[in-house]
């Protein structure tokens, strides 16, 4: 492995992943887990970050989508299961939705550690400077499916976007979605996005996922949507939320049971132009120390 890849990697390492690489080697077992770390130790065909830095919107596309009015303007609502989460990873996935070129959200925020001082302290920061930002605090920690519940039962805007704690969106995330909206001959029930991932320090994009048109075939196989994850909001009454007993794969069942209900799912350009494009999740996964020793390994097997 090249100086640059080991440096890269050694980039990597935090507690906070670790911790996560624990959590999936525990959860899934070891052989998912070396699946898994193999996988992210295989080099890139087509070097991600270069080809992000050349797609992404300039400030002056940008400064344009801020400017655009459409004929239909919705409120998105972003929901939000917060859980112990990072004081910094609170403060940028909220930020990533204040800088975003459409206004018209509202940021739903169901807390299931208000004892979190931490988190309490940047909840209430954001709540008493944007009215757009609004904190429910839990009684107790739920579970994902039901916080999520309580997250949605807040929820005003016409649509609703699912987003984890530790998320980030684009700033032309929403916009998009509102592009697609007013595009559309149909009235749109559901929207997802590509993603990628982005290191703790927000200096590398990696690991991208551009998503095809809707594929109920892949779908059944494996839950290529995730996020971000836009839905009419009545659509979510209808289908009834999540459900706990599914509680590790609360989105998955919820995502069946929305495409079994839509109307007309809203996607265009399988690449970066009339899709909704956001949902940057976290590179939170993996051990990455062990990863050294597998490249060590693999080296002394080699020799």
């Amino acid at each position: 492995m090249s100086s640059g890849n080991w440096m890269r990697y050694l980039k990597k390492i935090k507690p906070y992943t670790i911790k996560k690489g624990i959590r999936y080697l525990k959860h899934y077992g070891p052989k998912e887990f070396w699946v898994r770390l193999c996988e992210r130790m295989e080099p890139e065909e087509v070097p991600y970050g270069p080809w992000f830095e050349n797609h992404k919107p300039s400030e002056k596309e940008l400064e344009g989508q801020r400017r655009k009015q459409w004929k239909k303007q919705p409120l998105i609502s972003v929901v939000v299961p917060a859980y112990k989460t990072p004081a910094k990873f609170l403060r940028e996935m909220i930020e990533s939705l204040e800088v975003q070129t459409y206004t018209n959200w509202e940021l739903c925020i169901a807390n299931a550690s208000p004892e979190d001082a931490a988190m309490s302290e940047v909840l209430r920061e954001y709540t008493s400077k944007d009215a757009r930002v609004k904190v429910e605090n839990l009684k107790e920690n739920l579970g994902i499916a039901e916080n999520t519940n309580a997250a949605m039962e807040m929820a005003a805007g016409e649509y609703t976007g699912l987003l984890d704690h530790d998320d980030l969106l684009a700033p032309q995330a929403l916009y998009r979605i509102v592009e697609a909206l007013n595009q559309s001959s149909e009235e749109p029930d559901v929207f997802y996005s590509d993603e990628d991932k982005v290191t703790t320090d927000l200096s590398e994009h990696f690991q991208p996922h551009f998503k095809p048109d809707f594929n109920v075939d892949l779908l059944r196989s494996n839950n290529y949507i995730t996020h971000f994850f836009v839905v009419r909001t009545s659509l979510i009454r209808q289908v009834g939320g999540f459900r706990r007993e599914y509680d590790g794969a609360q989105d998955y069942d919820f995502i069946f049971r929305c495409t079994d209900n839509f109307r007309y799912f809203s996607l265009k350009d399988v690449g970066r132009k009339q899709r909704v494009c956001g949902g940057q999740n976290r590179a939170m996964f993996a051990i990455h120390f062990l990863a050294y020793l597998v490249m060590f390994l693999k080296t002394w097997w080699k020799n």
